[in-house]
Formats: structure tokens, C-alpha cells, sequence
């Protein structure tokens, strides 16, 4: 397993026209029953574009359908592309089929599903200490679900990112390390580097569940 270099430094932002150029994901926010037509749907694309007879599937919901129109209030458009926020309908797929939070993608390159990554983190704030074990909330994209820690990889120089100590014990705040996360349903996690809405998530913990308790970012979905 080859893990980041630089976990936590300052990423550039990512630039439209790199961003265009990669596969299609967009955050489903809302699903509307359009009744003959198909599947009414809004959303934002984060990453590639999508166009009028694309074919796309839904992650981690597992169906797929046919794009048959896409506005952007509020006219009727043929494309979109990164930043934009559209709305568009799908046959193929029933309304009760996907939900917010819910990734699209092209059939023929996915958004990647995982249970179980590692992921880069800093610990911000926590009542205790996390150990393997650990059991908080993740909240990711609108999606919020139940994690397990099942494994410290490393601890690291908060300001060189080097390994300072391999398999540590426990996380505490201000550290900064390599873990293994194991979540206990499949969701749609992407490497950061590639598209870092879907790679940027925090962890809550489980006794104070409106207070941050760690930043991360995933470095790679397993």
C-alpha cells in the first residue's frame, strides 16, 4: 500500500479545466418522481461533464439509467461541467432508487465504493483518545454514517508530514496520522488528489456529536 507523501499540506485548488477532464461525478441533492419521463434529479458536478444520452449509474444505489435532458434554471442545456448546478432527468431509475448524498458517474468508469480506506487525518478534538476500536460518526458529500478505526498506520511531523512513529497506540489532538477506517455501509469515498470534495471528510465523535472531532482526507479507497 503506497500512502501520501504530504497528507495535510495545502492543496491547490483544482482548476476547471482539470477538473473537466475527469470521469463524471456529481452529488445527488434532490430525487423528484417525473412520472413518464423518468427520474427528475439536481445536483452539482464536482468533477467531468455530462451530456444529454449519456448512460450513468448511481453509487453506492447500484442502478443505472439514461440522461434525456439537463437545465440549468433557467434554460434547457446540452452539457455541464465542473461547479455547474443542474437538474436533470434519468429513465431508467425509480425515484425510490437513489437519495441525496448518492454519487452519479459514467457506467464505464464508476464512482468508487468502499467499506473499509485509509485515510490521512488531524485529530481537532476529542473527549478521549482514539485507539483501534474507536467508533464515531463520518460525515461525507451529505452523507452521514458510523465508522470504526481498525487500524493506526503512523503518527506524523505535523510540519515535515515524515513518519515519526509507526502503529502508535493512540491519535490525540494536535496529532496529525495514517489510519485505517472501516465504515458499516458501502459509500463513495475518492482519493482527494483526484476529486477532493469526495476525498475530504470529518469524524464526530460519538459523545459530542455537534462538535469536530477530526479533519481527513482519503488518500485511497481500498
Amino acid at each position: 500500500m503506497k500512502l501520501p507523501d504530504e497528507p495535510l499540506k495545502k492543496q491547490e485548488p483544482q482548476s476547471q479545466s482539470v477538473a473537466s477532464q475527469l470521469p463524471l461525478r456529481l452529488v445527488v441533492q434532490y430525487v423528484i418522481n417525473a412520472e413518464e419521463d423518468g427520474t427528475f434529479v439536481t445536483g452539482r458536478v464536482e468533477t467531468g461533464t455530462v451530456k444529454v444520452g449519456d448512460k450513468v449509474s448511481f453509487e453506492p444505489a447500484g442502478v443505472s439509467g439514461v440522461v434525456t435532458s439537463i437545465s440549468m434554471y433557467p434554460e434547457d442545456i446540452e452539457k455541464a461541467g465542473p461547479g455547474d448546478d443542474i437538474g436533470f432527468i434519468v429513465k431508467g431509475v425509480k425515484k425510490d432508487d437513489i437519495g441525496t448524498g448518492d454519487i452519479c458517474g459514467p457506467i464505464s468508469n464508476p464512482p468508487t465504493i468502499a467499506k473499509e480506506f485509509t485515510a490521512s487525518l488531524q485529530v481537532i478534538d476529542i473527549p478521549d483518545l482514539i485507539e483501534v476500536g474507536y467508533t464515531a460518526l463520518l460525515d461525507i458529500h451529505q452523507v452521514q454514517v458510523t465508522c470504526k478505526f481498525v487500524e493506526l498506520i503512523s503518527k506524523l511531523d505535523p510540519d515535515t508530514f515524515d513518519v515519526i512513529e509507526k502503529n502508535p497506540a493512540s491519535l490525540k489532538p494536535p496529532d496529525v496520522g495514517v489510519v485505517r477506517i472501516e465504515t458499516t455501509q458501502p459509500l463513495v469515498v475518492e482519493k482527494f488528489k483526484e476529486v477532493p470534495y469526495l476525498g475530504r471528510f470529518t469524524i464526530r465523535d460519538m459523545e459530542a456529536p455537534n462538535e469536530l472531532a477530526v479533519t481527513a482526507l482519503s488518500p485511497l479507497a481500498l
